[in-house]
């Protein structure tokens, strides 16, 4: 009698397991619960997709990209770092399943390792956007487990540097200048802001451009030439090999006065150099045409209205 009670009892065990495994589509499990990372101690960020490797490394308060150093868009990054320190693992989806299927295969998976220093603080795998397209699944510490992760983040690890450069060249407010300077060839332009009468009664005073001979330069043609500036980018970096060594002179020099003064070189040779950045680049051809048509405009003299004709006899 006891053993049959023995037995009854441990079928009913069983069929409790087996219901409980059957309601819920899953077994009991521990997810690991990584601790957040203070975004401030990473320094460095490498993201690894087969052969191909994009390094991002903090130096000093900025970010540059990759090994040449190109600067990068300090949000772009600092958001990527904050999404790596704050990876929350939600759900075990595979314990030693096909990585293939959430492109976590060895030429899928985008690699990502989180450093201070020397020590890596952090090592996780990156892949497809789950159905739900409010989690990502990924793999922890290089070891088999496919995890989903809370957030769509899968296409913000990417490898191609060009999403994190930054390619400002200049940034400056219109209303901050408060003069400039020109040298193009054997020609030379200054200039400074001056104060000018009030329009009407009670309003603000305006202002004028004025040459170092007095002379009052034309608003329209300095406000075109300040406002392409003002925001300039370039196409392309360069590393010091790639740009070549042609002299200032055979170019044109602009030097814009602010708080802190920037000035802009553009070359002969189609590259350019600035103060405010350690790398030569290289502008658009629409750039280029904009900035040549802006100066060869305050080049130019003022126009004249034509003078009426006399009448015959006078």
């Amino acid at each position: 009698m006891k053993k049959e009670v023995v037995i009854l009892l441990a079928v009913i065990a069983a069929l409790a397991g087996y219901l409980m495994v059957g309601q819920t589509g899953q077994t009991h499990y521990d997810i690991p619960k990584l601790s957040p990372l203070q975004t401030t101690d990473v320094d460095r960020l490498e993201i690894r997709k087969g052969d191909d490797l994009l390094l991002l490394e903090k130096i000093e308060e900025e970010w540059a990209v990759d090994m040449q150093g190109f600067p990068g868009r300090r949000k772009t990054v600092e958001d990527l770092v904050e999404t790596a320190s704050k990876l929350t693992l939600t759900e075990l989806i595979s314990e030693s399943g096909n990585p293939i299927r959430y492109q976590l295969g060895p030429e899928q998976a985008k690699t990502v390792s989180l450093f201070k220093g020397e020590t890596r603080l952090r090592v996780f795998s990156v892949g497809k956007t789950a159905p739900s397209n409010r989690h990502t699944f990924v793999m922890l510490n290089e070891k088999p487990e496919v995890y989903l992760a809370m957030g769509n983040f899968s296409d913000r690890f990417r490898i191609d540097p060009e999403a994190f450069i930054d390619k400002a060249v200049l940034l400056f407010k219109v209303d901050a200048v408060s003069g400039f300077s020109i040298a193009k060839g054997k020609s030379t332009l200054a200039a400074k802001r001056v104060s000018g009468p009030p329009k009407e009664e009670g309003a603000a005073a305006s202002f004028l451009w004025q040459n170092e001979k007095g002379q009052t330069l034309e608003l329209t043609k300095v406000q075109n030439l300040l406002a392409t500036l003002s925001s300039l980018s370039c196409e392309k970096w360069l590393t010091q090999r790639e740009g070549n060594t042609t002299e200032a002179t055979d170019g044109v020099t602009i030097t814009i006065m602010t708080d802190r003064p920037t000035t802009l070189t553009l070359k002969a040779d189609q590259t350019a150099t600035t103060n405010e950045k350690p790398f030569p680049f290289t502008l658009s051809e629409a750039t280029q045409n904009s900035l040549t048509q802006s100066l060869d405009a305050l080049f130019s003299p003022p126009e004249t209205k034509a003078q009426e004709p006399k009448p015959e006899g006078t």
